[in-house]
């Protein structure tokens, strides 16, 4: 009698470890997605910042230095740390 109530509580124990150890992998898991999904949206959300910084930068230079006709508008150009930096406090300031 005691040896079959020893070996149903070590099944127990045993379910109940295995259960813990699937539950820590679960959780693992379901930071590692939320984590990457989280990281996602942010890296969107920086290039749209980046983005209107590079349209409002191009915009600029075109009204004080007008393209010469051979140069197409879609010419982009390019957006130093500084001018991001400033657009960004502007916007959040």
């Amino acid at each position: 009698m005691q040896e079959s109530l020893a070996s149903e509580l070590d099944a127990r124990m045993s379910a109940m470890s295995n259960s813990t150890d699937n539950a820590v992998e679960l959780k693992k898991n379901l930071s590692i997605v939320y984590n990457r999904k989280r990281q996602a949206k942010i890296t969107g959300e920086i290039l749209e910042i980046v983005a209107g910084a590079n349209a409002f930068n191009l915009e600029n230079f075109k009204y004080r230095f007008p393209l010469p006709s051979n140069i197409p508008n879609s010419v982009s150009f390019p957006v130093n740390s500084g001018s991001v930096y400033r657009f960004i406090q502007t916007c959040f300031s």
